[in-house]
């Protein structure tokens, strides 16, 4: 791993120095409905979950998440202004705080605190955001690449921290039970995008209607409104009222969000960032095929078990739903891939990972 090498230049004494110490989670989007707000929440609680001898403390105040006992909620100072420094240097010897770790920010350099930064998307390549981070992480090999070609002086510091997703497998035996109570015992393919936009919904749901009209079937498409970066419930419902297939969508959240993974047929994703693809992730546990945009960061995670298509095409949506439908020697081959690929999307051994990039044990 990249990054585990300036770990020496603090000392030979580093692993004993951050035992029991307190760890600063710069937490700041752990409740929004957002990519970063689950990457946040993810990683961050897990973690918190997985060393109960640390203490962990969050610059955070919400009602809304039940954090473990060893978290403690607190006021983080100030970083701007005169006596800035030297506030921050008395509150982190006052919590004994040795290391920060942030998806946004570093903060003033204060020694011995070690800073991790977490770049989730390219819109954070900002140097003064990143040149006081003693690590940088990134949530995929394609993001870190492309930050290391911009700045090269920086890539001593860099490692990889993929599949911050949520390890939660459902059982096949409640599939039926989850058709019965969402799509009246129907099959339905599901999308759960974090980015689905008015414009990549209407797309989708032209797609949609290729194959319906191909396939005169009781088949739905489940769309799941996860995020506060995607089109509006309001909106969405608006856009279906006069949909002729209208009866035949289902418009939920993301409450039980995996146990509707599961039971779907295939997940449909229109998403063409470089970001951690995560509705893939989630589809790839459970076992179900992908329909997705061929993109960099799918092909370097997931390699040849996605189906591609043009998601800016209404008819390559429909044809791919329409070939998934029809040719269950492939629905089974691509399902396999991803069972296959399942065991390596681990949470736990990237938490391992970071645990030895800061030599905490």
């Amino acid at each position: 791993m990249c990054g585990a090498i300036p770990l020496q230049q603090f000392g030979k004494d580093i692993g004993k120095s951050l035992l029991l110490m307190a760890i600063i989670l710069d937490a700041n989007n752990m409740d929004q409905k957002s990519y970063l707000g689950y990457l946040e929440y993810t990683l961050f609680t897990n973690w918190i979950k997985s060393l109960p001898n640390e203490q962990f403390l969050i610059p955070f105040q919400s009602a809304n998440i039940d954090l473990p006992l060893n978290t403690k909620q607190v006021v983080f100072p100030f970083q701007k202004g005169l006596f800035a420094l030297s506030k921050t240097e008395k509150w982190l010897k006052t919590h004994e705080a040795k290391v920060f770790v942030s998806f946004r920010r570093t903060i003033k350099r204060v020694k011995p605190l070690i800073q991790v930064l977490i770049i989730d998307a390219p819109t954070q390549w900002v140097e003064k955001n990143f040149q006081n981070a003693d690590f940088i992480g990134f949530v995929t090999a394609t993001l870190q690449q492309q930050f290391i070609e911009k700045f090269p002086n920086y890539s001593s510091r860099c490692f990889l921290l993929k599949h911050i997703v949520q390890q939660n497998v459902q059982n096949e035996k409640n599939h039926q039970a989850t058709k019965a109570a969402l799509s009246d015992g129907k099959e339905y393919f599901i999308s759960a995008d974090f980015d689905l936009r008015k414009e990549k919904f209407v797309t989708l749901l032209k797609g949609f209607s290729v194959f319906k009209k191909r396939q005169q079937s009781s088949w739905k498409l489940m769309v799941v409104l996860r995020s506060t970066e995607s089109v509006s419930e309001e909106d969405a419902a608006q856009l279906i009222a006069n949909y002729k297939y209208r009866e035949d969508v289902i418009l939920t959240n993301d409450n039980q969000l995996m146990e509707k993974m599961a039971a779907a047929h295939l997940l449909i994703t229109s998403s063409d960032n470089i970001i951690y693809p995560i509705p893939i992730a989630e589809a790839v546990q459970n076992h179900i095929p992908v329909i997705a945009k061929a993109t960099n960061t799918v092909e370097e995670i997931f390699e040849n078990m996605v189906l591609h298509t043009d998601m800016g095409h209404s008819q390559t949506i429909g044809n791919q739903l329409m070939l998934l439908y029809k040719d269950e020697k492939l629905w089974s081959v691509t399902a396999n891939k991803t069972m296959e690929k399942a065991a390596s999307i681990s949470l736990s051994k990237t938490l391992h990972e970071l645990n030895q990039l800061l030599a905490i044990t």
